[in-house]
């Protein structure tokens, strides 16, 4: 309720789970505008398989809108090392629900793919997006960038 009450509140990053997940928190509470709200996005621990790291973005579209770019990125390590045999245990961790913990790893994996790589969109109040507007923002987003850089898989 206290961040709902906030104006300036757009996103809310929060770790330390086993899964990425976003939810659009309304703000609904005391009287304020329901049309507008926040984005909670859930980042899963890196230590939890695919093992991603995030590129986040806030982009201000000029007209009470923030585009939120979130990207996540995976590491290429050479076979052998230790960063991918610590992959390869992760993946078995999620490949084999019940032996090392329970769970549906077909499920956890789909429900974790609708939370990956995201356009968020979230309007904020008139008097946010007019003191957004008093700074020069970048033209560039840095996430589309990177991802053109990479090459596909193998």
């Amino acid at each position: 309720a206290i961040l709902a009450a906030s104006e300036g509140v757009f996103l809310l990053i929060t770790g330390h789970g086993h899964s990425n997940t976003k939810h659009l928190m309304p703000r609904d509470w005391d009287g304020v505008d329901p049309t507008l709200g926040f984005w909670e996005l859930m980042l899963a621990s890196t230590l939890d398989f695919p093992m991603h790291s995030r590129i986040i973005e806030v982009v201000d579209e000029g007209n009470d809108v923030l585009s939120i770019y979130a990207t996540n990125l995976g590491h290429n390590s050479p076979p052998g090392s230790l960063p991918h045999q610590a992959r390869e245990m992760a993946a078995a961790k999620t490949a084999f629900p019940g032996v090392l913990e329970p769970g549906d790893a077909t499920g956890n994996w789909m429900s974790n793919l609708s939370s990956m790589n995201l356009l968020l969109r979230v309007q904020v109040p008139s008097a946010v997006g007019s003191e957004l507007r008093r700074y020069d923002w970048p033209s560039l987003i840095e996430s589309e960038v990177t991802l053109t850089g990479f090459s596909a898989p193998e």
